[in-house]
């Protein structure tokens, strides 16, 4: 419920970072979750920051693929997905099924001139020989699709090649990218 007090807090918080009211916690929550598994686990596996990511045309369809299986999920769990870094969910959901490609690249570029060229977190893990979250991330999008009956044969492989990569079996770099596409 908006009150003035969340209000308040609103605007204590919008001088820290985008901030805004929402009565749809999960929907943001799976939002969040479906932007992370895309982009921290690809830039992992692939030692590419935000910028590299966006350059690279393998990267856009892993991302599709990545976001469809994420979002198919929440549909199936009740859950209605908030937009994705500021572009509705439902236009990842599409392009998964082959709908709106070309729409959602242009809006994924134009969206991406707002990230810059920072290094997701799975990546600054990777680079410092930590253990890496892919497990609350990809891997929480596996067993939850296993719970629902949804098959994450791109998510499972990403899982895979990242847990690889950090146990030092495969180094990370750009190469990574044919073998997770081989793989799905």
């Amino acid at each position: 419920m908006r009150t003035p007090r969340v209000d308040e807090l609103v605007k204590i918080l919008s001088a820290v970072g985008p901030t805004h009211v929402t009565a749809n916690l999960w929907g943001e929550r799976w939002a969040k979750l479906t932007v992370n598994c895309m982009a921290n686990s690809i830039a992992g596996i692939t030692h590419m920051n935000n910028a590299e990511m966006r350059d690279s045309p393998g990267v856009f369809s892993l991302f599709v693929k990545i976001a469809g299986e994420a979002l198919t999920i929440a549909a199936r769990l009740g859950v209605s997905v908030e937009p994705v870094n500021g572009i509705p969910a439902h236009a990842f959901l599409d392009a998964s099924r082959g709908v709106g490609l070309k729409e959602l690249h242009g809006a994924w570029m134009e969206r991406g001139k707002t990230v810059g060229a920072g290094r997701p977190s799975l990546l600054q893990d990777v680079m410092k020989g930590r253990r890496t979250e892919v497990d609350y991330l990809n891997g929480y999008l596996v067993r939850k699709g296993r719970e629902v009956g949804t098959p994450t044969p791109v998510n499972e492989a990403v899982v895979g090649i990242a847990k690889r990569v950090e146990a030092g079996e495969l180094k990370p770099g750009p190469e990574n990218l044919k073998l997770l596409t081989q793989q799905v």
